[in-house]
């Protein structure tokens, strides 16, 4: 058994190697990341396209609660703090553009709008996690799921960097974690469709060929 005072202190010295390094290529990939992220989904240059539900959609029920399993994916995008070498953090710096560069590709030229109620049920408005994210986040850059991507990325990151007693529990956590990571996205998209089953929400003028999307109060 490998003594945990041991094991901490490797991980304090992991943690501070290259710490400059780590600490500016953090910030130069962060704004790089966000001035592309945000600029694709705020300003895009093509019409979105929309997926229909599926039937894995229509099934999961809506549940605000799920956000921040959701959002810890910010707990493993700093798994850069684990390389202890130059190399690794070269690499790692090298496979996140290489994900970024393509997720932004499919973003810019084949962008996909996710199913979102125009208007939400005041008590998901009022989750604050929840209200946070649809505040910043707009409907696009929903496929390919580069949250998805950047999450296996960092997870396997953690796992291939690290040795020693670290990585036993990361092998039996990461495998679950980062799935459900991937399960909140597919919550909200019932909500759509409670949505628009509600009265007067989607409804036809007699002899009129089209629906008509009405404007309702939540």
């Amino acid at each position: 058994m490998i003594d945990s005072g041991h094991s901490l202190t490797h991980l304090v010295r992991r943690l501070g190697a290259h710490w400059a390094a780590k600490l500016s290529l953090g910030a130069i990939l962060t704004l790089i990341f966000c001035a592309g992220y945000f600029g694709i989904q705020y300003y895009p240059i093509r019409p979105p396209r929309h997926f229909g539900l599926s039937a894995i959609d229509q099934a999961i029920a809506f549940s605000p609660e799920w956000v921040w399993v959701y959002q810890s994916i910010y707990l493993l995008l700093p798994a850069a703090w684990l390389c202890e070498t130059a190399d690794q953090l070269r690499r790692y710096t090298l496979g996140f553009i290489i994900i970024m560069t393509a997720g932004f590709i499919c973003f810019l030229f084949w962008p996909v709008s996710g199913p979102r109620p125009p208007e939400m049920p005041a008590e998901f408005i009022h989750h604050p996690m929840y209200d946070m994210l649809v505040r910043y986040d707009t409907t696009l850059n929903s496929f390919s799921s580069l949250h998805l991507a950047l999450a296996t990325y960092s997870a396997r990151i953690a796992t291939a960097v690290t040795r020693g007693s670290f990585p036993r529990w990361l092998i039996i956590c990461l495998p679950i974690w980062v799935p459900l990571l991937g399960y909140f996205p597919l919550r909200p998209q019932t909500a759509l469709l409670d949505w628009i089953r509600r009265p007067g929400v989607i409804s036809r003028k007699p002899g009129a060929k089209t629906w008509v999307v009405a404007n309702v109060a939540p």
